[in-house]
């Protein structure tokens, strides 16, 4: 049998396992953690199943077994028994299940119309800390006179006309029965107990669209039910994920300007819990937290990013914070890192680093200082440098993507340059492997989405471009323009207004960088991403004729239409602070579609045919524009994906389309 070759090949999507989830056992002894593919199958979502590593390196064992969609593996405060969803009984509807921590057959506990979907991470149940119920989102289940009429044919859509709302429940471990907790016209997003279990914190919102998640607040309510109680909201900012604190004095969370829900990543908030007093923790901090939980009563530990490095740093309620532990890698959630904590304090997380396949680790604070008040006092923390520290212990528990180690992927570097307005700018450079230094190379520019998002210096999956494209001999450029997490609340929302202005002058600044460096050719850039990456793409290719070939996916070409018809209409409002139909105003200045007579640059469009983030109508306006024009283009459609394409075929065929067009124009 001839030896398998070290290079990425597409049926590499089939074996890679993506691993997430990290959920550490209370006494530390082990993690429960969610194995799914990459990829799925035209008729089921993608499947998964809950696997458990133990921490002193002895066993790595799959848990559940079902052929269905199983995840969110949550201990019980005793370590007991562990809850997880699954649509185990009926395909796409997700219930609780009980399993015993040493194993045998899943219980099913809740039997109601199914928790919200598993759509962007959420949080889909909390247990209770006596760990004597669990509190669940469930959407409204249709109304029976509107299941009637649908079985009479009567299935018009009343678009937004007849709200449905997703509401808290609670099961009782013990009775099996559950009631409702929130009334009235509040849907709710996230929630948390309070330390005494009578309470909920919730995020909330008048209305249950999408787009409704862009104007939330926090609430409070009685754990018997009620009507949730605004306590508070920040104007035109997010928040999200309330955390109560132990002595029931304070409520924390992290607040932005996000593009995407569940993609959280900002700074950190106190507020009493009556809404009084709101603070903000994370004052002067240059990095961005995302998870965040409780240490003890004067402090939280939250994970995120600093200066483009994965962190974890501590924030304490007297508004100073220190840094844990900052370095090289990512924390590899599928939207927003997170973590889990043990009672005696050690983190587990997924984490990846170049050549370093995702996999799960444990930060044990055995083998350093976790705690910030035994190495700087309150006052000069916030001014202490960040030093890496002393030597925490981390330790990989599962190696199962081992297949994919020491192949040839591409050379990783952290690239910096001077961007618009002399900001120092940082972005990731993966190049070929085995070329000469002073050869020049063909360049793709691969902008992250978002905006609100970051490329970390990752191991980068077999369903991303990256590697494909650095197998093809292409250099590979992923900016992290201005508006990106992990450098500051102000880098971060520092393109509100101006999506499209001086985020695309840092892009082009970081490209000069690499052409005067020697490393890019400037006869052959290139320009493709994917949502906001795509709207950069568009609007690269009516702005300069530099880029030789171009790949708009999934962007947005006309910001109008956008708003008229994408379920994230409050976003792009927020983000250009604008109103969408002021004639001349920021959402004519920075559609592409009105500068198209400037395009020369060929340009393949891809897209979902069920997109609601940026409807597949965008593709078309660009593609009508662009053929009209006498612009050679190609538009190619996946039939019933959404925003992400997921199907196995159409993910094979994306990645060989993308590199064939960069390929055919630029080698």
């Amino acid at each position: 049998m001839p030896p398998r070759s070290r290079k990425l090949v597409l049926d590499d999507i089939d074996t890679y396992r993506f691993v997430a989830d990290a959920q550490i056992h209370p006494d530390g002894s082990c993690v429960a953690f969610v194995v799914s593919a990459l990829t799925h199958d035209r008729d089921k979502t993608t499947r998964s199943n809950i696997w458990l590593t133990d921490t002193a390196g002895i066993f790595t064992r799959q848990f559940t077994s079902a052929n269905a969609s199983e995840l969110h593996p949550r201990w019980s405060p005793d370590g007991t028994m562990l809850a997880f969803a699954s649509d185990r009984a009926q395909n796409d509807v997700y219930q609780i299940y009980l399993i015993p921590r040493e194993g045998g057959e899943a219980q099913q506990i809740t039997f109601g119309p199914g928790l919200i979907k598993p759509h962007r991470d959420v949080t889909m149940f909390k247990w209770s800390l006596d760990g004597t119920r669990i509190a669940f989102l469930q959407p409204d289940a249709p109304e029976e006179e509107t299941l009637q009429r649908r079985a009479q044919g009567y299935d018009e859509i009343e678009f937004e006309g007849k709200h449905s709302f997703t509401r808290v429940w609670i099961v009782n471990i013990k009775t099996r029965k559950t009631h409702v907790v929130t009334r009235g016209d509040t849907h709710a997003w996230e929630l948390d107990w309070s330390p005494d279990d009578r309470e909920l914190a919730l995020i909330c919102s008048t209305h249950p669209y999408e787009w409704s998640w862009y104007d939330v607040w926090i609430a409070r309510v009685p754990a018997s039910g009620g009507a949730p109680r605004k306590i508070f909201s920040r104007p035109k900012k997010q928040v999200a994920h309330p955390r109560w604190s132990p002595d029931g004095r304070h409520i924390a969370f992290v607040s932005s300007l996000w593009s995407d829900r569940a993609i959280i990543s900002g700074d950190v908030y106190l507020t009493d819990t009556n809404g009084k007093n709101a603070r903000r923790l994370s004052e002067g901090y240059k990095g961005s937290a995302s998870g965040i939980e409780w240490i003890n009563n004067q402090a939280l530990v939250g994970i995120g990013y600093l200066n483009g490095e994965a962190a974890i740093a501590e924030f304490d309620i007297e508004g100073a914070y220190h840094p844990i532990w900052h370095g090289e890698g990512a924390f590899q959630e599928s939207y927003a890192p997170k973590f889990s904590r043990a009672q005696d304090g050690t983190l587990a997380v997924i984490r990846s680093a170049p050549n370093m396949p995702r996999e799960v680790w444990i930060l044990n604070p055995n083998g350093g200082e976790m705690s910030a008040s035994q190495t700087l006092s309150a006052k000069n923390r916030r001014t202490a440098d960040y030093q890496r520290g002393p030597a925490l212990v981390w330790e990989q528990l599962t190696n199962l993507n081992a297949s994919f180690l020491n192949r040839e992927y591409g050379e990783h570097e952290l690239v910096e340059w001077i961007g618009a307005e002399s900001q120092r700018m940082q972005g990731l450079l993966v190049k070929p492997i085995g070329l000469k230094n002073s050869k020049r190379l063909p360049l793709i520019v691969h902008p992250h989405g978002g905006p609100t998002g970051i490329t970390p210096n990752e191991f980068f999956s077999p369903t991303r471009w990256v590697y494909h494209l650095t197998q093809r001999g292409f250099a590979v450029f992923m900016p992290n323009y201005r508006g990106s997490v992990g450098w500051g609340i102000e880098f971060a929302e520092a393109n509100i207004g101006d999506m499209g202005g001086k985020d695309f002058q840092d892009i082009m600044a970081g490209v000069d960088a690499l052409i005067e460096r020697g490393i890019a050719d400037p006869k052959r850039l290139g320009f493709g991403g994917w949502s906001y990456g795509g709207f950069l793409t568009a609007w690269a290719i009516t702005q300069t004729n530099r880029f030789k070939a171009a790949i708009v996916g999934a962007g947005i070409a006309n910001w109008l239409s956008f708003h008229g018809t994408s379920y994230l209409s409050a976003w792009d409002a927020l983000h250009y602070d604008a109103d969408p139909y002021q004639r001349n105003g920021v959402y004519d200045k920075f559609s592409p579609l009105h500068y198209i007579a400037n395009v020369k640059t060929p340009t393949l469009i891809l897209h979902g045919e069920k997109d609601g983030d940026v409807p597949v109508s965008q593709g078309y306006e660009l593609y009508r524009a662009l053929k009209e024009r006498g612009i050679e283009t190609e538009f190619v459609i996946y039939p019933r994906e959404p925003h992400a394409i997921g199907e196995t075929p159409h993910v094979k065929d994306l990645l060989t389309r993308v590199c064939d067009w960069f390929e055919r124009y630029l080698k």
